[in-house]
């Protein structure tokens, strides 16, 4: 894990975000648990689930790429 973080420091901001947005979608097309938390969570805070649920997941996996 050490090593990994060591080698995403040397990145840009940029990359780490186009590497944050694909495991965020790689993480929506695996697991069918974040699929229903996410569409559940925009459904009830009253947005169109369908419409932003690719955005949303791209966002939370570029903002995870950046911590």
């Amino acid at each position: 894990m050490k090593l990994l973080l060591r080698l995403l420091a040397w990145l840009s901001l940029a990359a780490n975000q186009r590497l944050g947005a694909v495991a965020g979608r790689a993480a929506f097309l695996l697991s069918s648990r974040l699929r229903s938390t996410a569409r559940a969570n925009l459904s009830a805070a009253g947005f169109d689930a369908d419409a932003l649920l690719a955005e949303n997941v791209r966002q939370m996996g570029m903002g995870g790429a950046e911590l």
